[in-house]
């Protein structure tokens, strides 16, 4: 467990701020009097500002030391100069620096009150009409708004990222809307787990038997359902489900999913003799795949002539050759009904584990969705993801890790990143060929070579970089394949001080991508070199995974 260091100063400058997610890097102005760098999800704050930080240390291969915010105590400038950098910062648009020190020298430190309460006033100060006074005083209020949700949240310990995403789909009356009915951080937008919106509304002073509580139960366990693979339930079995969950009898409970099918939260209809409850979401993404489905079935079903494009596109990405039987294999499949669900553009033929797995990019991408929610719905906040299980030998030998046991995340790297730290996911290891990595190390997160493919190109500018002598970097750059590429990397003597600052490119773009909501570590290898590089926690992993694989054994 990483030591805990807690400083408290004034927000001297904001570097880099989120409006989405709340991410934000910031220098902090310590009562020491030293500058120092913060990061994390600090959402609206602005110089000025008090801060208190808890937080752990961490060295940013570019950017230094920083202190990464785990959480934190805020407090309005209380001085007349914090005011007015705090106004001056653009909180309120149209409020400059020198719109801002005419308000502060007019009204000092009764300055954000008056903003609040009483923005009429701002007429006092010449040149400020009876609109844009009340233009500045709705936009201070929305931003008060927002502060104050968020100081809401933190009571309960939820994180202020949440008071973004309701501000976003409630808009200024998040705040009221949550104090009605806390359950509401329960549904998809937040999607706080339901015992902690349930001790958060009974500590308010809601009843057991009330409606919300009803309502929430039900669509929490539709919910935790559809985890398991379940796009509906039994009527039967979801109330016996949710009067156990609350204790309280089954007559309540049922007029409480009475009501949510009148407004449409549930779909409930007869299927093969069994009363179904589907959340309408899942409801309707049914019946539109049936839809679809049918329509797919007017298309002409033989797309033989694009087997030999299919496989060569995967021999020349995989750097392998199918067998004649693979490939009659293929030949035979796009006879078949597969085309018609666009499964010959996304195909994985037998991958490399032998194992048929046809996917379109969609179908891969809530593949990789269903698996990262059924992993968090176990109570991890921790995933390994892998490409695939190229490599599986090197990964059993060298770690003593079964990649069967990683989230495959195909050539999905941005997507699994973003899905992961949706969910609420802490930490992630990405583990990988060079031919799939290296691309990363270029910001490219979407590996597939349609998308893009400057493999060598990348190899060749970091061998550049690094001193690599020029008769090998023209060997790296007439390559035909990364591990021929690494085989003129190794004769110059350079090889993993070229893997080393790749996998610096590729930490880099990794966390660029993450935005702060996730910490990832990585670990790139090839199968004549064996391991080529790893980020510095990337060690640690393999101890955390092996105390998981033996409790699963």
């Amino acid at each position: 467990m990483e030591e805990l260091i807690c400083r408290e100063g004034t927000v001297h400058s904001v570097i880099f701020q989120n409006a989405e997610n709340g991410y934000t890097v910031l220098r902090l102005l310590t009562e020491e009097g030293e500058v120092i760098t913060v990061v994390g999800c600090i959402p609206c704050v602005a110089p000025g500002e008090h801060l208190t930080v808890t937080g752990t240390w961490e060295t940013h291969p570019q950017h230094g030391q920083q202190l990464k915010a785990a959480e934190l105590e805020r407090s309005l400038p209380e001085e007349e100069e914090e005011i007015f950098a705090y106004l001056s910062s653009g909180i309120c648009k149209g409020v400059g620096p020198t719109t801002a020190r005419r308000i502060v020298d007019r009204f000092g430190l009764e300055t954000l009150d008056i903003l609040e309460a009483e923005p009429e006033r701002l007429q006092e100060i010449r040149g400020i009409t009876a609109k844009k006074a009340m233009e500045i005083g709705e936009l201070f209020r929305q931003h008060m708004g927002l502060r104050r949700l968020m100081e809401f949240l933190s009571r309960y310990q939820l994180p202020p990222v949440l008071a973004i995403r309701l501000r976003q789909q409630y808009g200024d009356g998040a705040l009221e809307m949550v104090r009605r009915n806390p359950y509401l951080l329960s549904d998809d937008v937040c999607g706080v787990d339901f015992s902690v919106t349930d001790t958060m509304a009974l500590s308010m002073g809601f009843a057991e038997d009330c409606t919300e509580r009803l309502e929430a139960a039900l669509t929490f366990e539709l919910t935790y359902n559809e985890n398991n693979g379940h796009v509906f339930l039994p009527k039967d079995k979801l109330l016996a489900a949710t009067c156990q969950l609350l204790g309280c009898g089954v007559e309540q409970v049922e007029a409480a999913l009475d009501a949510l099918a009148e407004h449409h939260a549930v779909v409930i209809q007869r299927i093969a003799n069994v009363e179904a409850v589907y959340l309408r979401r899942l409801w309707e993404a049914e019946t539109s795949a049936c839809a679809r489905l049918l329509a797919l079935l007017e298309v002409d079903a033989d797309q033989s002539r694009f087997a030999d494009k299919a496989v060569a596109e995967i021999e020349r990405e995989q750097g392998i050759t199918y067998a004649p039987l693979q490939r009659q294999a293929v030949e035979l499949a796009a006879k078949t009904f597969n085309p018609r669900l666009g499964i010959v553009g996304g195909i994985s033929i037998l991958g490399t584990s032998g194992i048929v797995e046809p996917m379109s990019s969609q179908a891969l991408i809530d593949t990789i969705r269903v698996e990262l929610r059924q992993r968090y719905s176990f109570g991890y906040d921790y995933v390994a993801v892998a490409p695939g299980n190229y490599g599986l030998d090197f990964m059993k030998e060298s770690y003593d890790y079964d990649l069967d046991r990683s989230v495959k995340c195909s050539n999905f790297i941005g997507e699994t990143i973003d899905m992961a730290a949706d969910m609420g996911f802490k930490r992630m290891l990405l583990t990988g060929h060079i031919g799939k990595l290296i691309k990363v190390a270029g910001g490219i997160m979407n590996t597939h070579s349609r998308e893009a493919d400057c493999r060598i190109e990348l190899l060749t500018a970091f061998a550049f970089k690094c001193g690599v002598a020029p008769e090998y970097i023209k060997r790296i750059m007439d390559s035909l394949t990364t591990e021929e590429a690494l085989a003129a990397l190794k004769e110059s003597g350079r090889l993993y001080k070229v893997m080393d600052y790749a996998m610096e490119r590729i930490c880099f773009y990794l966390d660029k991508r993450a935005k702060g909501r996730l910490e990832i570590d990585c670990i790139m290898y090839s199968n004549e070199f064996g391991e080529l590089a790893k980020s510095r926690k990337a060690e640690k992993w393999f101890t955390l995974l092996a105390q998981e694989q033996a409790q699963q054994i």
